[in-house]
């Protein structure tokens, strides 16, 4: 019995900071959010809910794009999170 070397490849990678200065204001039908550019980011995911305490469903994938904007009913209540990816 014998005994083979054998090579093993692993990474690890850390979560970029979250957004900051989010900015969000209302313009007729739509709701505009905007960001500053985080570090170590290849992308950003936005969030929403209609519960402050909901479980927050994806929305779209917002690419390198440091702003984006939703189609939403007048008197529509929604929350919303941006987070960084790398």
């Amino acid at each position: 019995m014998g005994f083979e070397p054998y090579n093993v490849n692993y990474s690890t990678s850390t979560e970029p900071d979250s957004p900051e200065n989010v900015t969000i204001y209302i313009e007729s039908d739509s709701v505009h959010i905007s960001w500053n550019s985080v570090p170590g980011a290849t992308s950003y995911k936005i969030y929403s809910d209609t519960d402050p305490y909901g479980t927050f469903s994806t929305d779209e994938w917002t690419g390198s794009d440091m702003s984006w904007s939703e189609a939403i009913p007048i008197e529509t209540k929604k929350f919303y999170r941006v987070t960084a990816v790398n």
